[in-house]
């Protein structure tokens, strides 16, 4: 990496610097402690542009980066991971620019229990899956999916959201955040709650499958279907606001409890 800590108890702190990498697994900023860079350039030639391991953080301001590696940022955890929630990989990015111009996803967190916050940044990625949470090599097989909570703030974003039968994602939009695509789409995940503000929006690309659907407009003007649905759970106590019916979309589709097993 162009910029590494370690040990969990260092921090780094970079501004005004330009960073650049060309190898295979060698991305701009590795975090194995703390790192905060404010107005730095990056790039990673044949690399995710940042990778946080274990119970760290990267925090970046004013950052321009871009990266060719499988996924553009990487959270994750090496060996079994600590269910403690404590034990939290963190990422957050500020009035930055992000570009992945691989073919995976721009985040992929698996193997820990992660938190995203996005505030004001551009992400641009060559697919459609905008985060994939779910299990791969790194811990125990059957155990290593992963925990993630995105919080965007005033953020615009497009992209689908992925997650695998072990993983559960938490998302919160707030403060005009704006949010073009769709979660759990094929109804894999362990748990999906999602909550918006009544000055965030939500249009649809695709079918979503929640367990428990927030949000701040009751009228859900703020959600435009495109003509998909959001399957929520009826038995869920945080959905009684929903009473168990189902509502029409702006521009087609609804949202709808979840058809009973049969």
């Amino acid at each position: 990496a162009a910029l590494s800590a370690g040990g969990g108890k260092s921090t780094v702190t970079v501004t005004q610097s330009t960073l650049s990498t060309t190898g295979v697994e060698s991305p701009i900023i590795y975090s194995g402690g703390d790192i905060a860079v404010s107005e730095v350039r990056g790039g990673a030639g044949a690399s995710s542009l940042v990778v946080v391991e274990g119970s760290n953080v990267a925090h970046l301001e004013y950052a321009d980066f871009t990266g060719g590696g499988t996924e553009g940022i990487l959270l994750y955890r090496q060996l079994s991971k600590v269910p403690d929630a404590d034990h939290v990989t963190r990422f957050s990015a500020k009035h930055a620019s992000l570009r992945h111009v691989g073919a995976g996803p721009m985040f992929f967190v698996t193997n820990t229990n992660a938190r995203i916050y996005a505030e004001m940044t551009g992400f641009q990625y060559e697919g459609k899956e905008l985060i994939r949470v779910g299990a791969s090599h790194w811990g125990k097989e059957g155990q290593n999916g992963a925990v993630l909570e995105f919080i965007g703030n005033n953020q615009p974003m497009s992209g689908d959201i992925t997650v695998d039968e072990l993983s559960s994602v938490t998302m919160t939009l707030q403060n005009e955040s704006h949010w073009y695509g769709s979660i759990n789409e094929k109804k894999t995940a362990k748990s999906v709650k999602v909550g918006l503000d009544g000055k965030s929006t939500w249009s649809l690309s695709g079918d979503a499958h929640v367990n428990v659907l927030i949000d701040g407009d009751t009228t859900l003007k703020n959600i435009t279907g495109n003509g998909y649905c959001i399957f929520y759970d009826s038995a869920d106590p945080l959905n009684h606001w929903l009473e168990g019916k189902t509502f029409t979309l702006t521009g087609g589709g609804a949202v709808t409890p979840e058809p009973a097993v049969m």
